[in-house]
């Protein structure tokens, strides 16, 4: 929440939590999905966590 509405890339999500690991796997979008879900977002056009095209991801808090 401190950072809220900067995009955070894919590389720097992986680095923080998988150790730079898993980058060519699906996990990280699992987890994005399970989080849009436990936190009400619309999963097909999600408002809360915003896929940034060729970025990664922003949250922007209700």
């Amino acid at each position: 929440m401190l950072h809220a509405r900067r995009v955070v890339t894919r590389h720097q999500i992986n680095r923080l939590l998988w150790s730079g690991e898993g980058d060519a796997s699906n996990s990280l979008n699992v987890h994005i999905r399970r989080l849009r879900r436990r936190l009400g977002d619309n999963l097909r056009k999600p408002s809360i966590i915003v896929s940034v095209r060729g970025m990664g991801y922003r949250l922007d808090p209700p």
